[in-house]
């Protein structure tokens, strides 16, 4: 048997707060969590969400769920803290396109695209991933692309190492924690680690097929005033073109890019 009430007929259930939750005050609570993530607390545990929220425990952490079930927010099984979801990029790609830092850094990325020939996207920080937010691709009849939205892990391919590069020690720890926990990883841990003082030394990053294979990246990253990085800069193409010395001729050309768009941004060369 089923029944059909109206709203006035049948009162919303009480929330586990003891307080009456309609699905207007459930959206705002979830926009007040999403809000609780900044600059300065990108990281938070479900103790520290629930107080800034001022709700109990258990609905932090339900409305927490749906977020995550949503990629809206990400959990870091390592640390316990919750942080900004890849799903946030997708759902902005219609602002990020149509106005905003991406659309007038989009004539620099077009030089740099027809100058290399090869396909150069945009990748945002979010939590311990990176997602490809902007994306030209190659002109040539071989080439490589990730698709916006994409995502891929720090401490693999020349985008993340960028990123990892200007981390604070107790970020890069807990992204690589998982790593040196793996027996097989932990030699890639050790050896990253060492990677990335000759990524701060000369600017950029570099990676030969370590996540999609036959291709190879140059990157360098995008940091806040402060040094903070916001996003990378890629130029990715096949590895029988993309050579390493051809990525080192590149180099030059990227790294402007970066200073040109960090000006544009931030007007002082960082965004």
């Amino acid at each position: 048997m089923y029944s059909i009430c109206a709203s006035y007929d049948c009162p919303m259930p009480p929330s586990v707060d003891g307080t009456q939750a309609s699905g207007s005050q459930t959206v705002g609570r979830a926009i007040k969590i999403l809000s609780c993530f900044t600059t300065r607390t990108p990281g938070l545990t479900l103790t520290e969400v629930s107080r800034q929220v001022g709700l109990s425990l258990p609905t932090t952490h339900r409305l927490l769920r749906t977020l995550q079930s949503h990629d809206l927010v990400a959990l870091d099984e390592t640390t316990r803290r919750y942080g900004l979801g890849p799903g946030l990029i997708r759902l902005a790609q219609p602002i990020l396109r149509q106005d905003g830092a991406l659309v007038k850094a989009a004539p620099i990325l077009e030089r740099l695209c027809r100058f290399t020939r090869e396909t150069v996207a945009v990748w945002w920080l979010v939590g311990h991933e990176r997602v490809c937010v902007f994306e030209l691709i190659s002109p040539e009849p071989i080439h490589m692309a990730s698709g916006v939205g994409q995502t891929y892990p720090l401490y693999a391919g020349a985008g993340g190492k960028a990123l990892l590069a200007y981390m604070t020690q107790d970020e890069l720890e807990s992204v690589l924690r998982p790593l040196d926990l793996n027996r097989a990883m932990k030699i890639q841990a050790a050896g990253l680690k060492e990677e990335l003082d000759r990524i701060r030394r000369s600017g950029y990053a570099t990676s030969l097929a370590e996540i999609v294979p036959g291709a190879a990246s140059i990157s360098a990253a995008l940091r806040s005033a402060s040094g903070r990085p916001l996003a990378a800069i890629n130029v990715t193409g096949p590895v029988a073109r993309f050579t390493p010395q051809r990525m080192d001729e590149v180099a030059t050309a990227l790294l402007e890019a970066v200073r040109a768009i960090g000006e544009q941004w931030g007007g002082n060369g960082q965004i």
